[in-house]
């Protein structure tokens, strides 16, 4: 008996650092490859769905059987970033794929059982560095004006900052900072029809995003 509780205790230490390991898992947000802590980031309200969990098992799997952190799943995701933009709850909000550049985007909207947004689209807004440097103080300048109930501005430690209003409340603010393609985009149809718009300007480039 003793024996066997030898040999179990040596096989627990042997996967100790295998344990520790599969604590940690990597994401791509805000053009920043990051790898979290998934015991730190995590919140008794959010869990991943069991369909979420199915589905990227098998990669998950994989990732650890070779030795490397797996793919975070959207409840650590949605902390961590909740997080990084001082939101610190991430009700209300979901994760938008802007492009292979940017990785995900915490903006507010509806979201399905991946975490992802089911209804909000984003479209980057091209423009040059020096465009983007400007929208990007045209935004810092909003920060410690209260805004309007339904009317967010938050900045991102990671390099990120976001804006979310209406497309009035959004041209009001950015109008004298932001570029001639950003105010065309702006002025599009579906944008200005939308309920809600939301400007991220992350890794050089902006996304404009509508719900």
């Amino acid at each position: 008996m003793t024996s066997l509780r030898l040999l179990a205790l040596a096989c627990f230490i042997t996967l100790l650092p295998h344990f520790a390991a599969a604590q940690t898992c990597t994401v791509r947000v805000n053009a920043l490859d990051v790898e979290i802590d998934e015991g730190f980031f995590a919140d008794d309200d959010l869990d991943a769905t069991r369909r979420e969990r199915l589905l990227g098992w098998p990669r998950r799997s994989l990732s650890r059987a070779l030795g490397n952190p797996p793919p975070c799943q959207s409840d650590t995701v949605l902390v961590f970033m909740a997080e990084l933009t001082e939101i610190y709850r991430a009700e209300g909000y979901c994760l938008q794929y802007g492009d292979a550049d940017s990785g995900f985007l915490l903006i507010p909207g509806e979201r399905n059982f991946r975490g992802r947004c089911t209804r909000t689209t984003c479209d980057r807004v091209q423009g040059a560095a020096a465009e983007m440097i400007r929208l990007s103080e045209g935004v810092s300048t909003i920060f410690g004006e209260p805004p309007d109930p339904d009317e967010i501005a938050r900045s991102d430690s990671a390099g990120a900052m976001l804006v979310s209003g209406s497309e009035r409340f959004i041209r009001r603010r950015l109008n004298n900072a932001a570029s001639g393609a950003f105010l065309t985009a702006l002025s599009a149809p579906p944008v200005a029809a939308a309920t809600a718009v939301t400007v991220v300007a992350v890794g050089g480039g902006v996304f404009l995003c509508r719900e």
